[in-house]
C-alpha cells in the first residue's frame, strides 16, 4: 500500500508540472512581403531581433506561409543573425524544436536558453542543405526551463550569388501552474496516513 501512495504521488507530481505546447507559426504577421521584421506576439509569446543582420517577413513562404528570414547579397559575406523569444509575463517555458530554411547552404545554428540573466544551455550544430526546403531542429535541452531563447543563424558565403535563411514553427511550451510546496506536501502526507490507516484496518481483520 505504501508503494501505491508513493506511486500516487508521483503521478500527482508529474500531472502538476504537465505543460502545454504552442507554435510560434507566424500567422498573424501583417504586411507585404520583405517588410522589416522588428516585433511580434504570439500565443503569449514575444519575438524580436537579436543582433546581427536584418530580419524581413517571407510572407510568401514558410512551413506554412508566412515565415521569417535575413537575406545575403550576391557579393556579402557570411551573415549572421539572431532573434529572442520569451513568454509575455515572464514565466518560464521550454523550448523543444524549429523549422529552420535556407536556398542553397547548410544551416549552421545555436540556441541560448536564459534563465535570471544566466544560461541555462547552450546548443549548437550544422543542418545539410535542404535545397530550399525546411528542416527541423530539435533541442537536446528540451526540459530546461527558460524565460528567454536566442535562436541565431548563419547565412554561409557561396560563390553562385545571394541567399535566404530563416525560421519558422518554434515549438514552446510554458509549464502549468504547480501547488505550493506546503500543499502538494500535506496532500502526499494525507495519502500515506490514509495507505497507513487501511493496513491497520486489514491487519485487524485477518
Amino acid at each position: 500500500m505504501l508503494r501505491v501512495a508513493r506511486a500516487i504521488a508521483a503521478l500527482l507530481i508529474a500531472v502538476a508540472t504537465s505543460s502545454q505546447a504552442s507554435v510560434i507559426g507566424f500567422d498573424d504577421l501583417t504586411g507585404a512581403n520583405n517588410d522589416p521584421f522588428y516585433f511580434y506576439t504570439e500565443d503569449g509569446f514575444m519575438v524580436f531581433p537579436g543582433g546581427g543582420a536584418d530580419w524581413v517577413q517571407n510572407i510568401n513562404y514558410g512551413k506554412p506561409a508566412p515565415s521569417v528570414i535575413f537575406n545575403r547579397g550576391r557579393n556579402d559575406p557570411e551573415l549572421w543573425a539572431g532573434m529572442f523569444i520569451r513568454e509575455e509575463s515572464l514565466q518560464p517555458f521550454t523550448f523543444s524544436a524549429v523549422d529552420l530554411y535556407s536556398s542553397v547552404t547548410r544551416i549552421p545554428y545555436r540556441f541560448i536558453g536564459y534563465r535570471e540573466g544566466m544560461p541555462v544551455f547552450d546548443v549548437s550544430g550544422t543542418m545539410p542543405n535542404t535545397f530550399g526546403q525546411f528542416v527541423t531542429a530539435f533541442n537536446t535541452e528540451a526540459e530546461a526551463l527558460i524565460d528567454l531563447l536566442y535562436i541565431e543563424l548563419v547565412n554561409p558565403f557561396v560563390a553562385i550569388g545571394g541567399n535566404p535563411v530563416g525560421f519558422d514553427n518554434v515549438v514552446v511550451a510554458v509549464s502549468s501552474a504547480v501547488p505550493e510546496p506546503g500543499s502538494m506536501a500535506l496532500l502526499i502526507s494525507g495519502l500515506l496516513a490514509l495507505t497507513a490507516l487501511r493496513r491497520r484496518i486489514e491487519l485487524r481483520r485477518q
